[in-house]
This record gives structure tokens, C-alpha cells and sequence, in this order.
């Protein structure tokens, strides 16, 4: 009986060994999912900052573009004008 008694100590020992373990790993991965939610989180920002410069960027380039239209449309006027008033 005692034999048998030791054997089922022995055994819910190892099962508390290894539930241990498992809480262990489980703390483990909680904090593996904290760090890695944090990580894409900052990648999402960087990643929509990246995205408002470059939206920044094509506006000054299409505001580029028109004014460079404007100048170049004066400048057929200013030569339509001079060829008239030849």
C-alpha cells in the first residue's frame, strides 16, 4: 500500500513539475504577445507616417507641376502678345 501511495506522490509531483513549466511558458508567451502587439503597433505608426510624407511629397510635386504649367502658359501669352505686335 505504502509502495503504491509513493508511486502516486511521485506522480503528482512530476504532473506539479510539469504544470509548473507550463505556467512558465505561458508567462512566456503572454510576454512574447505584449512585444510583439507593441512592435506592430510601432511598425503601423512608422508605416502611416511614411504614408503622410509621401502624400506630402506628390502634393509639393503636383503644386510643382502647375505652377511650372502657369509659368509655361504665361510665357506662350508673353510670346503670343509679342508676335502680335509685330
Amino acid at each position: 500500500m505504502e509502495k503504491v501511495l509513493n508511486e502516486i506522490l511521485s506522480e503528482l509531483k512530476e504532473i506539479k513539475a510539469i504544470q509548473l513549466q507550463i505556467q512558465k511558458e505561458q508567462v512566456s508567451m503572454k510576454n512574447d504577445t505584449t512585444l510583439l502587439k507593441s512592435a506592430i503597433t510601432h511598425f503601423k505608426d512608422g508605416q502611416q507616417d511614411k504614408n503622410s510624407l509621401i502624400k506630402h511629397t506628390l502634393t509639393l510635386q503636383i503644386e510643382n507641376m502647375l505652377e511650372i504649367k502657369q509659368a509655361l502658359r504665361s510665357l506662350q501669352e508673353n510670346n503670343d502678345v509679342t508676335k502680335h505686335l509685330r
